[in-house]
């Protein structure tokens, strides 16, 4: 078996094989995190747009 270091992580790797786990793994994190800080945002846009109707429901402004 001819292993060759992965280019982004330098992991030996098996040219015929799935590719660096590594650096999948890595990607999958990526993946979890950009999708919790998308919740994150959603959540005070609609948080920030409940508070404005309810402070203009209340008579204030």
């Amino acid at each position: 078996m001819n292993l060759i270091p992965c280019r982004d992580c330098g992991t030996p790797i098996n040219p015929e094989g799935r590719g660096c786990l590594v650096r999948a793994r890595n990607l999958d994190a990526e993946r979890i995190v950009t999708r919790v800080l998308r919740w994150a945002m959603a959540a005070v846009i609609l948080a920030a747009i409940l508070s404005a109707a309810l402070y203009f429901k209340l008579g204030g402004g």
